[in-house]
């Protein structure tokens, strides 16, 4: 990301104090001009996953507005149930990264990073695929 974005900051987007990875997005980064650019990061032949929409009312595709809105919505839940969270520098810039998530005013970028492993070797490919999600239309 550093290298495609000069500047670039990697905003806190893990629970504090917890090891896990659902409910979550791989990675948030804000660029130099304040972009914010979340990043979903698939390795060797994973495809894209779904959740239930903020309602729980509807299956939806990562890489999706409503798939984008789901997680917001989770991780806010979760900031809301762990206020008490003993880890207050983590807990304060993982309420400082919702804020940005949540503001419609901050351009937002979804982007999925792929790296193939070759299916007869097993090996990690050397190359590194990036496709930006259309917010539009919920496709890569």
């Amino acid at each position: 990301m550093k290298k495609q974005y000069p500047g670039a900051t990697r905003l806190k987007s893990d629970y504090p104090g917890l090891n896990m990875k659902n409910n979550q997005f791989d990675q948030v980064w804000q660029t130099a001009d304040g972009k914010i650019i979340i990043v979903e990061a698939k390795g060797g032949s994973s495809t894209l996953g779904s959740r239930l929409n903020a309602n729980g009312e509807l299956r939806v595709q990562q890489g999706t507005p409503e798939y984008k809105d789901s997680v917001i919505n989770t991780m806010e839940q979760w900031y809301k149930k762990n206020r008490s969270n003993p880890d207050k520098n983590g807990m304060q810039q993982f309420k400082d990264t919702l804020t940005k998530l949540k503001d419609e005013s901050i351009e937002l970028e979804y982007i999925v990073v792929k790296q193939p492993v070759n299916q007869t070797t097993g090996q990690v490919r050397d190359n590194i695929i990036v496709s930006n999600y259309d917010m539009n239309k919920g496709k890569a």
